[in-house]
């Protein structure tokens, strides 16, 4: 078992993959907020179709607090993208609809002493064009949301605690012509149409029945497949490597 990030960059990331795969036992890595009950809750609204089809997400982490211990320094690993960062990008990758195709990353130091990112800002686009972005700063004197999924019926709010749900009633819109005038009569603008919605408050902090060690036993003792498989954190890992590049922690 690996702690997170499985490797200080992609090119280690693939030596230890190879060499997982020639050796006896098992090899997975300890990307445990696949199970957090807010993420839980998230990958459950999303899967209820409640938001139509999902087009994009984003995960956010704000505070206003300085750290001035080892993550503050890159020789050690440290900064908000090997820390955080790599949490929520797993999460936001577990909930794309394909593959990763690009990314792109800026990546700041504000307010914390040493040389190592503490503001992080990273956009990854799927292969069907849906996109992920995470957000994490130690600079916001406001809090902003934990999360937002944007669908073709609704959107999703959520501050971690609760969740704020905005939806079409209808499943499905009906059909609408384009006006194809270069001109509008009357100079009204829009379509006129009134859509009805609805809206629901509910609670994101689930009990889990399961943490990543129940898991990792089945694994184990019993043969069942990995909860967390190496092939899918390379994607995250792939992620960062795009995420940095351009910037001064490339």
């Amino acid at each position: 078992l690996c702690e997170k990030p499985m490797a200080t960059s992609l090119r280690q990331a693939d030596g230890v993959i190879a060499q997982a795969k020639k050796s006896p036992g098992i090899f997975t890595v300890h990307q445990s907020a696949r199970l957090d009950p807010g993420f839980v809750h998230i990958q459950d609204v999303i899967r209820s179709g409640a938001l139509g089809k999902v087009f994009q997400i984003r995960r956010g982490g704000y505070s206003y607090a300085r750290r001035n211990d080892w993550q503050t320094l890159r020789k050690y690993g440290g900064g908000l993208l090997n820390n955080n960062g790599v949490h929520f990008l797993d999460q936001v990758c577990q909930l794309l609809d394909s593959p990763v195709r690009d990314a792109w990353g800026d990546l700041k130091q504000i307010v914390n002493p040493g040389d190592a990112d503490d503001h992080i800002k990273v956009i990854a686009r799927a292969e069907s064009g849906m996109v992920g972005e995470v957000e994490i700063t130690y600079a916001s004197a406001l809090p902003l949301p934990a999360w937002v999924v944007m669908g073709s019926r609704g959107t999703l709010v959520s501050d971690g605690k609760t969740s704020r749900l905005r939806y079409t009633k209808a499943r499905k819109l009906p059909k609408m012509k384009v006006n194809d005038s270069h001109m509008v009569a009357t100079r009204k603008y829009g379509s006129g149409e009134t859509i009805e919605f609805e809206e629901k408050t509910m609670p994101t902090k689930l009990e889990s029945k399961r943490d990543f060690y129940d898991y990792l036993y089945d694994s184990i003792r019993k043969g069942k497949p990995l909860f967390v498989t190496p092939e899918s954190v390379r994607q995250v890992m792939w992620v960062i490597q795009q995420a940095r590049k351009g910037t001064a922690f490339a």
